[in-house]
């Protein structure tokens, strides 16, 4: 299956999700602020809600804000957004009531099983990786790259002669349809493993990515069971 994956890539636009007043006496103070990359799980009783995992599989951790969040085309239930928030209880990996600050939707998508054809070019233009991780059923990345309007090609793909073995070979692919005469930029993307993790003999998942930063080429992240 040759199918291009080809969109464009959010920026980490910061918008404000929630007013702060800096003559409130009773407003939170932005020096304690936490951020994390979390699921955007809707809104109950009036209060956007939030999940994600510090990192691995540590226990799912539920946020509540004071109130609701505008969605629309790029912000729905089970989005992907990079969050900036002050926890009321002062431990930001808490689950419980917080100060949303700021909200931004990030790239994210599922893994796509990928045969030797889609795999093919799948290195064709480096990635500056800043940090990768894995927080649950997501491979999260931070890095830097080429600023463009145009699509590009950029999914995780798994190799599908892996897949079925206890440790699945992936592959950041990264592929821009044009050189560019630009500036790097700074993004957040996430996808999910989740079709992976399904599967209790899945040890772990090998990342592999054309790293123009650092001389480490593979990531491995051991699943907990």
């Amino acid at each position: 299956m040759n199918h291009a994956i080809r969109f464009l890539l959010s920026l980490l636009v910061l918008a404000s999700a929630a007013a702060c007043h800096d003559n409130d006496p009773g407003a939170p103070n932005e020096l304690d602020a936490a951020w994390t990359l979390a699921t955007f799980t809707g809104t109950i009783d009036g209060h956007a809600t939030f999940e994600f995992r510090k990192d691995g599989d540590s226990p799912l951790i539920t946020l509540t804000a004071q109130g609701e969040v505008q969605t629309n085309d790029n912000l729905r239930p089970q989005s992907r957004v990079y969050i900036a928030y002050v926890p009321q209880s002062g431990d930001p990996y808490s689950s419980g009531p917080i100060t949303l600050l700021t909200l931004s939707t990030i790239t994210s998508s599922a893994v796509s099983v990928a045969d030797a054809a889609t795999l093919a070019g799948w290195d064709t233009t480096p990635v500056y990786l800043l940090t990768a991780w894995r927080s649950g059923e997501y491979i999260n990345i931070y890095c830097r790259l080429p600023y463009d309007k145009s699509p590009r090609r950029f999914a995780l793909l798994a190799d599908e002669t892996t897949i079925d073995t206890p440790r699945p070979q992936l592959y950041l692919c990264h592929e821009m349809p044009r050189e560019v005469n630009t500036f790097m930029r700074a993004y957040y993307a996430s996808f999910d493993i989740s079709s992976l993790l399904s599967r209790t003999d899945v040890e772990a998942v090998d990342v592999h990515i054309n790293n123009s930063n650092l001389p480490v080429t593979v990531y491995t992240f051991p699943i907990d069971r």
